[in-house]
């Protein structure tokens, strides 16, 4: 029986991005703490957005998600980031 790679392993692998981020995520996984994962609907009602606008969120690539299974996940790291940003354009136009 072949050893398969540890969650961690298999989530700092899927997912999409490079920075600062990226490195806070891979330590938190290098410390054995899982991330909380979001589906669509969930990542929708948080950012109060419908789950068509967070697909396109999605392929615009303003939304990092990781696969599992066969499913896309968006990690709470992500959510955050993405409200952060959006605080952010929303002072700048003032």
């Amino acid at each position: 029986m072949l050893a398969r790679p540890g969650r961690a392993s298999v989530l700092a692998g899927a997912v999409r991005g490079v920075g600062d981020r990226e490195m806070a995520r891979t330590s938190q996984q290098a410390a054995g703490i899982p991330e909380q994962l979001y589906s669509i609907e969930e990542a929708g009602r948080i950012l109060g957005s419908s789950r068509d606008q967070i697909e396109r969120f999605i392929a615009k690539g303003e939304l990092d998600y990781v696969m599992v299974g066969a499913r896309r996940r968006i990690p709470a790291s992500t959510l955050a980031d993405y409200q952060e940003t959006r605080r952010e354009r929303v002072v700048a136009r003032r």
